[in-house]
């Protein structure tokens, strides 16, 4: 994984973001995306490769996709919390795939959030800064995407 460090906007701190995805089009145009926003990204295309980077470099959150070759993603989280310095790292599952069993495994496997694809690149982005403590969580009330779980 290579982190490419753009200039954030002033008031935005670098955040590191690892992008777990084996489509490469969808992965550089979410990359694309996150550094127009200030954040840092980085691309792993399965989740054993994804698991290799991040014990070289911890990001602040991981983009997971659901189905990958070599690793996909439930076993990658079952993985990634089996490692006791990266197990509180915020995991945001996008995916294709939003059937009660593919969601559900998702939630078991500890993701934070779960964004169906296509995504919104504006909810994409909402979601960045709030499980990187860049925005505060919606109030109580606040409409939801039926797949988001709160942070």
């Amino acid at each position: 994984m290579i982190l490419r460090q753009t200039s954030p906007p002033d008031h935005l701190p670098l955040k590191k973001v690892l992008i777990v995805d084996d489509d490469d089009e969808f992965a550089r145009k979410v990359e694309s995306v996150i550094e127009a926003h200030g954040f840092i990204a980085g691309r792993a295309r399965n989740g054993a490769v994804a698991l290799s980077a991040i014990q070289v470099e911890r990001p602040d959150v991981i983009l997971l996709d659901t189905v990958m070759p070599v690793m996909d993603g439930p076993q990658f989280l079952s993985a990634l919390h089996e490692i006791p310095e990266a197990r509180d790292i915020p995991v945001i599952v996008l995916s294709v795939r939003s059937d009660d069993t593919t969601v559900s495994a998702a939630w078991r496997g500890g993701a934070t959030l779960y964004l169906p694809k296509p995504v919104s690149w504006r909810e994409l982005i909402a979601a960045l800064r709030r499980v990187t403590a860049l925005e505060p969580a919606p109030h109580a009330g606040t409409a939801r995407p039926a797949q988001a779980a709160p942070v």
